[in-house]
């Protein structure tokens, strides 16, 4: 196996001048004791379900920020990969932690301290509850298992009839329309048509991570050798959409697509580019590729399973304090439609 994206990656001194380079105001940093950090706003109206709860909870967070968008010490790294239980394995004994966390809590002045997106099943999830930590529901990973698999035609094979024949049908319109795809290196060469694909697939997504710069695009090739970016061309040689990926030697992490404005449901660019993210994990021999949440429906049709993930949240300040320790039934039940696919397919 090759070394670990965490290794590779995430550990180089590179990734942490990326991330202070695209997204200063995240305040990444390396603890000692911590390892990874960064400090962001905590949205708690996200993963609510669409309707009125949501958007009263987004108007209420107008005008009570500081208790509602809590500023937050989030323990990891701000994007890759989706799943971080890595990180939690990677961690000292929690209650050895309390110090450190107290410490860089008051310093930035947050208000509770996240770990997010880990297995429920987790061997240390016991310790983290044991420690003060509520686990609460986060999107589930869609997870494609490829360890019988040789090539595409053997991944097809798996999937039901009209499902392989749409797969088939959506590469073969991209094909005669004239679009090709290629793997490049260098991110920079295409920062600006990369950002330009990328951001109206931010404008319209229902679930929000922390937006991307254009220096992300710019420089995302630069550090590593396990980011996968690929793109496709129109029939006169112009970039008509991308993806971005990160193979640690295991699972393939299908980290961002984009399709150029103007193409937006035309010529099943963007089912082409989906489909890279499979093509291109099983050359890799991956065992595992993490498809990542929403599309949940298009995901599932493509023989992905849903794969339970949970945020794990410490109060800081009394109000998140009592928050937590109060509120998690209501929490639990609010966000109950995370753990329910036909919920989660027919809203994201």
């Amino acid at each position: 196996m090759t070394e670990s994206l965490v290794h590779s990656l995430i550990e180089s001194g590179a990734y942490t001048d990326f991330i202070a380079s695209s997204h200063p105001h995240l305040e990444h940093a390396v603890d000692p004791k911590l390892g990874h950090y960064f400090i962001a706003p905590l949205d708690i109206a996200e993963p609510l379900l669409p309707g009125l709860l949501r958007w009263a909870l987004e108007q209420s967070q107008k005008v009570a920020p500081s208790l509602l968008k809590p500023q937050a010490l989030f323990l990891g790294t701000p994007f890759e990969p989706y799943r971080q239980d890595d990180v939690l394995t990677r961690l000292s004994e929690i209650s050895t932690l309390t110090p450190s966390l107290k410490e860089t809590s008051k310093q930035y002045g947050t208000q509770c301290t996240v770990m997010t997106n880990i297995s429920p099943t987790h061997a240390r999830i016991t310790e983290l509850v044991e420690n003060g930590f509520v686990l609460l529901p986060s999107f589930p990973d869609m997870v494609l298992d490829l360890r019988r698999l040789d090539d595409f035609e053997s991944y097809l094979a798996t999937l039901k009839a009209e499902d392989r024949s749409s797969v088939r049908r959506n590469k073969r319109v991209f094909s005669e329309r004239g679009y090709t795809l290629e793997k490049v290196n260098d991110s920079s060469r295409y920062a600006e048509q990369l950002y330009r694909a990328y951001r109206p697939f931010f404008e319209r997504a229902k679930v929000k991570w922390f937006p991307h710069s254009f220096e992300f695009f710019q420089n995302a090739t630069a550090f590593g050798n396990s980011t996968r970016l690929f793109v496709a061309r129109d029939e006169k040689g112009e970039l008509a959409g991308f993806t971005m990926g990160y193979y640690d030697g295991e699972t393939y992490h299908a980290g961002r697509l984009g399709v150029r404005p103007d193409l937006h449901h035309r010529d099943r660019v963007y089912f082409a580019l989906l489909y890279t993210f499979i093509e291109d994990a099983l050359a890799l021999n991956a065992k595992i590729l993490s498809l990542e949440p929403t599309a949940y429906r298009l995901k599932r049709h493509l023989g992905a399973q849903p794969k339970p993930v949970v945020n794990a949240v410490l109060g800081s300040s009394l109000f998140w304090k009592s928050a937590l320790r109060f509120g998690k039934p209501l929490g639990l039940y609010l966000l109950r439609h995370l753990n329910r696919l036909k919920l989660l397919e027919a809203n994201y």
